[in-house]
C-alpha cells in the first residue's frame, strides 16, 4: 500500500508503448486486450479497492456501473440485470444488484468504505439534453455538471463512510477536441463531455466543502 498507484505499474507490460505518441482517434477501443490505458485504469481502481479495505478492516465496496465485472471486495451495481443485452451489445452476467446509480435511496448512508464509478460519471442523465438530440446538438447543449455534482453529493458521497474513497474515471475530451473530434461521438449513450479541466471546475470543485481531493491526474 505505500506503492504510488501511477502509470509506471502497467507501462513495463507494454515496451512498446509511446506515453508521448499522438493518435489521430479521439478514443480507442478500451475492449481492446492491448490497451495500456484501459489496463491503466482498472490497476488504479484496484489499488484504491484494496487501501480502502485494509484502512477500514474488512469493510465492503459498490461498483457502480460495473458491466457485470465488479472491482475487489465491491458489489456489482449496474443500471442492466444479468441476462439483458447492454448498448454495446452480448448478455450481461455478475450483476449483484440491477439498479439506477442517479438513485442509491436503496442504501444506508456510510455503508461502504469504497464507491467505484469507471467510465460511468458521464453518462448521467442531464435535463438540459433532449432525448432525441443529435450528437451535435449534444456537444452544444452538454450541462456544465451541476446536476452530476448534486447525484454524487447526494448518493455516491452519502453511501461513502468518513476516509473512505470514492474512485472515478471518465474520458479527457481534450485530446479529441484536437483533432476536430469528442467523446460524444465514441458513445451514443455519453451525457457530458469534460477536459480535465471542465471536471475539475465543474463537478469536483463544488463537491470540495464534503469531500478532499487524494488524486487527480491524466492519462
Amino acid at each position: 500500500l505505500e506503492m504510488e498507484p501511477s502509470h509506471s505499474q502497467v507501462l513495463p507490460f507494454y515496451p512498446a508503448y509511446d506515453i508521448t505518441q499522438k493518435s489521430t482517434l479521439a478514443v480507442e477501443d478500451y475492449r481492446k486486450v492491448d490497451n495500456c490505458c484501459g489496463h491503466t485504469q482498472r490497476s488504479w481502481l484496484v489499488y484504491y479497492c484494496l487501501k480502502a479495505l485494509v484502512e477500514s478492516g474488512g469493510g465492503i465496496g459498490v461498483d457502480l456501473g460495473s458491466g457485470g465485472v465488479a472491482m475487489p471486495g465491491c458489489i456489482s451495481l449496474d443500471i442492466v440485470g444479468n441476462g439483458e443485452t447492454p448498448h454495446y451489445g452480448g448478455t450481461m452476467r455478475g450483476v449483484h444488484i440491477k439498479a439506477d446509480a442517479n438513485d442509491l435511496s436503496m442504501f444506508e448512508s456510510d455503508a461502504f468504505s469504497v464507491v467505484i464509478g469507471n467510465h460511468i460519471v458521464e453518462h448521467i442523465a442531464c435535463s438540459a439534453l433532449p432525448p432525441d438530440a443529435t450528437t451535435e446538438e449534444r456537444i452544444r447543449l452538454h450541462c456544465s455538471g451541476a446536476e452530476v455534482a448534486d447525484v454524487i453529493r447526494n448518493h455516491w458521497l452519502r453511501i461513502l463512510r468518513p476516509g473512505g474513497y470514492l474512485c472515478l474515471i471518465t474520458p479527457d475530451d481534450a485530446p479529441a477536441r484536437a483533432v476536430g473530434s469528442s467523446a460524444f461521438l465514441y458513445d451514443p449513450d455519453h451525457k457530458h463531455a469534460w477536459t480535465a479541466a471542465e471536471f475539475y471546475h465543474h463537478v469536483l470543485r463544488p463537491l470540495m466543502d464534503i469531500a478532499e481531493i487524494v488524486e487527480f491526474d491524466t492519462f
